[in-house]
Order: C-alpha cells, then sequence, then structure tokens
C-alpha cells in the first residue's frame, strides 16, 4: 500500500534540488495547514522536544492538539507562523473542553 505523504526537502524519501532554503531571506512559506507529528516538527524547528514543551508552557510555542490517548499534532499554520518571527510569537489562548 502506498501512502501519499508529503517529504520536506532534506528528509530521506525528499527529492533533491532546488527551490528556496530554509531560512532564506525574504522567503516566506505558504500558509497550509494540516497536522504535524513529533518527528517533522522537530525537522522543521530544531529544536529538541523539552525545550519546545518548556516554550509551550510559557505561551511562546504553538500548543499541541490532542488527536488520541497518547498522541498529539500541531498544527503546520501555527509553526509556520512562530518559524517567521519565534521571538515575538505568542500562542493562541487554549481552547475550552
Amino acid at each position: 500500500m502506498q501512502h501519499n505523504v508529503m517529504c520536506l526537502p532534506g528528509m530521506p524519501g525528499a527529492p533533491s534540488g532546488g527551490g528556496p532554503k530554509r531560512g532564506a531571506k525574504g522567503y516566506q512559506m505558504p500558509v497550509i495547514d494540516r497536522g504535524v507529528r513529533e518527528v517533522e516538527c522537530a525537522f522543521l524547528t530544531s529544536i529538541s522536544r523539552s525545550q519546545r514543551w518548556r516554550l509551550e508552557k510559557e505561551g511562546r510555542f504553538p500548543r499541541r492538539r490532542r488527536t488520541g490517548l497518547r498522541s498529539h499534532i500541531w498544527l503546520l499554520s501555527e509553526l509556520q507562523e512562530w518559524l517567521n518571527d519565534p521571538e515575538s510569537y505568542v500562542a493562541a489562548p487554549q481552547e475550552a473542553a
């Protein structure tokens, strides 16, 4: 069974070649909303799980969304917003359950 999975440049299985480099000046990532799991979040942000957890608790990193008993995701659009300006990012208030 083949899955339709998007590979980011630099990840195993991703095509090599052109395209803007991460951190290139003047490049703005398009806003796409989908769930991002732990491995991809670590790749995109380049910070450790514990550092992301600390920043999340301080409201300086996007909040995780629970998808099951032991699984969670981040929204890609929120990660992109954080990546564009990590120093001034403020997380949205937590939604009521």
